[in-house]
């Protein structure tokens, strides 16, 4: 059965970053987001699939098949040849060694991906600590709309097997999956391909409130208001203070 990734059905979503403001300059003025890939995300399993364990029938048969693909109107015979060496080196080889290099394969492919990481609340503490440098960093919040419309849930809990043979998994499924150890991060996501720059233009109106972590220093802070007021259509500047009382954040505005 096809597994469906679902759209979170929340009015706004939320960038958490770190108190350096190299990038927030681009993303106020210019409207830019730097996407990054896979390799500079925490998690040492972004966009690796773990193959399912295949017999050899279907490792030849994947293998033959995706020569067939990126080799096109090569003579009958050739494509026999090509059979013939597969089977054999599976056959010398086994399934596991094969599946690790296919697994090596299809790791360094999705290298080059881009993925844009946010959330679903300005007020997760957790991701204050880890994602914005302890309170002296800022949550960027997004219209759930427009660009941001294509942004999907990631699942949480046991990782399903890729099954490179199955049409119904050669999908973007994997990449939204991660094991429970994530969970407190209530992660939204937008993916995208190969091939594309990791400089990416949104709509501008779509950045509707830049919420301050309450430990920014002010000079920080001026300079964020500088960069605002250089832009339209004009933006929120609010900052996060911990209740002590009540035990959760309150978001006081800023005059710019």
């Amino acid at each position: 059965m096809k597994k469906l990734l679902s759209r979170p059905e929340i009015s706004h979503l939320y960038k958490y970053c770190p108190s350096g403001l190299d990038r927030l300059k681009s993303v106020i003025t210019r409207s830019e987001l730097y996407f990054p890939d896979p390799s500079q995300l925490n998690d040492p399993a972004e966009a690796k699939p773990k193959l399912a364990k295949l017999s050899l029938e279907k490792i030849c048969s994947f293998l033959h098949n995706m020569f067939i693909l990126n080799n096109p109107n090569l003579p009958p015979d050739l494509y026999q040849q090509n059979k013939a060496q597969i089977e054999f080196n599976v056959s010398r080889f086994g399934s596991q060694k094969i599946l690790e290099e296919m697994s090596k394969t299809l790791n360094t492919e999705f290298s080059t991906l881009h993925i844009y990481s946010m959330s679903k609340r300005p007020d997760n503490m957790s991701l204050w600590a880890k994602y914005a440098s302890n309170h002296k960093g800022y949550c960027l919040e997004f219209s759930n709309s427009g660009f941001f419309a294509a942004a999907r849930e990631v699942i949480y809990g046991d990782i399903v097997d890729f099954d490179p043979t199955d049409p119904e998994q050669r999908n973007a499924f994997f990449l939204f999956q991660k094991t429970l150890d994530w969970q407190t991060e209530e992660e939204v996501r937008l993916v995208m391909p190969r091939g594309i720059s990791s400089i990416i233009q949104f709509e501008s109106n779509l950045l509707t409130r830049i919420i301050i972590g309450q430990y920014m220093p002010d000079k920080k802070i001026n300079m964020i208001r500088k960069w605002t007021s250089m832009r339209s259509p004009k933006l929120t500047i609010v900052r996060a203070k911990y209740d002590e009382f009540e035990h959760k954040l309150n978001f006081i505005p800023i005059q710019l």
